[in-house]
C-alpha cells in the first residue's frame, strides 16, 4: 500500500504509482480527471484495477482515462452511514460455458459481499419491479448504528434494519449490473 496525504498533486501520485508498481487505484472521478491530464501512460502502466467513488463518474472522464492509460475506471456506489461503500463494478468472471457480468457502463455495480439492497417505492416502501425507479434501502454489517445523540434523525433513515439512502432518481432503474435482491 502506498498512501500519499494530498491527491491533487498529480504529479507526485502519478510517480508513486510508477516506483512502486502499484496495482490498484482509488479516487474520485476528479482526481481521475486531473490525473488524465497530468500524468503519464508509464506513471500508470502497472495499474490493474481502477476504482471510482464518492461522485458519479462521468463517461467522458471514464473513456479519457481509458484512452489515455488503457484501463477503464470502474465505478462504485456509497455513503458515509455504509462505512461506505455499498456496490462496486468489478472485473467479468470468465469459467468454461460460464460468464458473470462484472461491470456495466453507467451502472454502480453488484453490492458488497454481505451487504443486501432494494429499490422501493418511496412512498408506500413496497418492492418496485426490476425496470423501475425507485428509493435505494442498504441492509448489512456495513450499516451505522445511528448518529450521535440524535435518535430522531437516526429513526428518520434506519427502519427495521434498513438504511434509506435518500437516493430515488431516474437513474436507479439501471444502476445494478444484476436485479437487486430483498
Amino acid at each position: 500500500m502506498v498512501f500519499h496525504p494530498n491527491p491533487l498533486d498529480s504529479r507526485v501520485i502519478g510517480a508513486l504509482v510508477n516506483k512502486y508498481a502499484v496495482t490498484m487505484l482509488l479516487a474520485t472521478p476528479t482526481f481521475l480527471n486531473a490525473y488524465t491530464r497530468r500524468c503519464t501512460p508509464e506513471d500508470f502502466g502497472s495499474l490493474r484495477f481502477v476504482m471510482a467513488g464518492a461522485e458519479k463518474l462521468p463517461d467522458r472522464i471514464s473513456q479519457a482515462f481509458e484512452d489515455h492509460f488503457g484501463i477503464r475506471p470502474h465505478e462504485g456506489y456509497g455513503c458515509t452511514e455504509c462505512s461506505p461503500a455499498v456496490t462496486v463494478n468489478t472485473i467479468d468472471f470468465r469459467a468454461v460455458s460460464f460468464r458473470q457480468v462484472g461491470a456495466k457502463r453507467g451502472s454502480i455495480g453488484h453490492p458488497l459481499p454481505g451487504i443486501t439492497v432494494k429499490i422501493v417505492d418511496p412512498d408506500t416502501l413496497q418492492p418496485v419491479g426490476v425496470d423501475e425507479p425507485g428509493l435505494l434501502l442498504v441492509r448489512g454489517p456495513n450499516i451505522m448504528r445511528g448518529y450521535l445523540n440524535k435518535a430522531e434523525k437516526t429513526a428518520e433513515v434506519l427502519r427495521d434494519g434498513w438504511y434509506n439512502t435518500g437516493t430515488s432518481q431516474e437513474w436507479m432503474k439501471m444502476v445494478f449490473c444484476a436485479s437487486p435482491t430483498a
